[in-house]
């Protein structure tokens, strides 16, 4: 994978959700001992939201896509956490999950640009080159970089005990729809195009489903069958 991802840095947004706009009245009994003695009967109307309210993440996701919408960024059709900002030679990719946030330009002083612009609305804590994200592994190369859910995969291993059972000589596959994965293909491709990653070969789907052969030369015999869900392995 070449993108201009080598500039990639890992953000971490303080306090996330308490930077929405509160557009409703909202009141609220006075907190465990700070309870006015003179009122104690009395509410507080809150000014900003506070984490445990159902909407503060969506007012929080408003108020970041708002923000950067001012900076000439737009949304991805592909992937709405995708925010991606393409001017001229200059591109800059903010990836938000929550309130952690990826940020990666065509160059290291776009970058710095960038962020020092979104640390003057968000306080924000900067984690250095991004290295691990939601489970993947990123390693860095000449090239670009790599992708990798090893340690994710090890991780889950040895939450269910697994750790000293001995690998088969091929893997067990997790399998999806055929449909399912035609969908996640084309909506695939398209991000990568969005990204300016032009792929040139198109995406094999393989699907291994004895049964279905067999199902498909006897037509006879498919009012006795039962229902049977069709996976694939992709190569």
């Amino acid at each position: 994978m070449s993108l201009y991802l080598n500039h990639g840095v890992f953000i971490n947004v303080k306090n996330a959700f308490l930077h929405g706009n509160l557009e409703q009245t909202v009141y609220m009994h006075q907190p465990p001992r700070f309870r006015n003695p003179q009122f104690p009967d009395h509410v507080c109307l809150l000014k900003k939201f506070l984490y445990g309210f159902k909407q503060a993440p969506c007012a929080w996701y408003q108020r970041f896509t708002d923000y950067v919408a001012t900076m000439s960024f737009s949304h991805s059709v592909s992937d709405h956490s995708l925010f991606i900002y393409h001017h001229g030679n200059d591109i800059v990719y903010i990836l938000l999950y929550v309130d952690d946030i990826i940020l990666d330009a065509s160059s290291d002083t776009l970058r710095s640009s960038i962020m020092a612009q979104l640390s003057s609305e968000f306080a924000m804590k900067d984690l250095g080159p991004l290295s691990y994200f939601l489970g993947v592994s990123v390693t860095r190369h000449s090239e670009g970089i790599f992708l990798s859910q090893k340690k994710y995969v090890e991780e889950i291993i040895e939450r269910f005990g697994m750790s000293s059972c001995k690998p088969p000589t091929t893997p067990i596959d997790e399998y999806r729809g055929v449909a399912n994965v035609v969908a996640e293909s084309c909506w695939l491709h398209n991000l990568l195009l969005k990204l300016c990653c032009h792929v040139t070969k198109a995406i094999l789907v393989y699907c291994a489903n004895i049964s279905a052969v067999y199902l498909s030369d006897n037509p006879v015999q498919h009012q006795r069958t039962k229902h049977i869900e069709i996976w694939i392995y992709i190569s």
